[in-house]
């Protein structure tokens, strides 16, 4: 599998499931939207960091088991 096939099918799993929370849940979304905007920034950057460990851990174990 190519580095770009992955690439676009993360991009394109990602559209669909985060356009699927806007249309499903629009008033979670702007209240979630709301609670990050009010985050302090090192909390971010720590939540952020974590999320892209764990989606380089897992994309690892994908591209190693396809």
């Amino acid at each position: 599998m190519s580095g770009w096939t992955i690439l676009l099918a993360g991009a394109g799993l990602w559209l669909l499931v985060e356009g699927a929370l806007v249309a499903l849940a629009p008033d979670t979304v702007r209240r979630i939207t709301r609670l990050i905007s009010e985050t302090p920034p090192r909390e971010l950057i720590l939540f952020g960091l974590g999320a892209a460990a764990l989606g380089a851990l897992l994309l690892t174990i994908a591209v190693n088991a396809a």
